[in-house]
C-alpha cells in the first residue's frame, strides 16, 4: 500500500465516454479484424477464459498472453506487460457506453514504474481516445504508413 500522498505505481484506471453500444465497444475490443481498425496492425485472439492472443504492433513487434476472463459485451480482461492485468469494464451510459480500462498488479520497480506504469498509461490513454475516435467518427489517429514511422524514429517502438 503506498504512502500517503505517494503514487500508486502497481495500478492505474482510465475512462472514456463513448457515443456507441456496449455490444459495439467490446467487438472494437475483441474481434481481430475490429482491433486493427484502432489499435493493432495484426490480431489473432481464442475469446475465452485460458485462451491466448496474439497481437502485432504497427512496428511489427508481437505480443502473445492470456485471456482471463470474457464477459460480453461488459467485462474483458488479458494479462499484459511484466505479468500486469489489463481489465476492461464497458457499461451502458445513456445512449452510449462507458469505458474503464484498469491496469493492476504491476511490478514496482523502477524500471517498471516507468516502462510499464506511465509508458502504458500514456499508451492506452492515446489508444482510448483513438477508440473514441474511430468508433463516433471512423477517425484514424494514428500513423500507419511505415515509411513515415521509420523516418521519425518510431518503427522499433511497441
Amino acid at each position: 500500500m503506498p504512502k500517503k500522498n505517494q503514487p500508486d505505481w502497481s495500478q492505474f484506471t482510465l475512462r472514456i465516454p463513448i457515443a456507441s453500444s456496449p455490444n459495439r465497444v467490446f467487438s472494437a475490443w475483441t474481434q481481430p479484424k475490429e482491433l486493427c481498425n484502432w489499435f493493432l496492425a495484426r490480431a489473432e485472439m481464442d475469446l475465452r477464459k485460458g485462451g491466448s492472443y496474439s497481437w502485432w504492433w504497427q512496428s511489427g513487434t508481437p505480443d502473445t498472453d492470456e485471456i482471463l476472463y470474457v464477459r460480453k459485451p461488459s467485462r474483458f480482461s488479458f494479462s499484459f506487460d511484466q505479468g500486469s492485468i489489463c481489465e476492461i469494464f464497458i457499461q451502458k451510459k445513456g445512449k452510449g457506453s462507458l469505458l474503464i480500462l484498469r491496469q493492476h498488479h504491476i511490478p514496482v520497480t523502477e524500471q517498471a514504474k516507468y516502462r510499464v506504469h506511465l509508458g502504458c498509461k500514456a499508451g492506452w490513454t492515446f489508444y482510448l481516445i483513438n477508440l473514441k475516435a474511430y468508433l463516433e467518427h471512423k477517425i484514424e489517429l494514428r500513423e500507419t504508413r511505415p515509411q513515415l514511422l521509420k523516418i521519425k524514429g518510431l518503427l522499433n517502438q511497441g
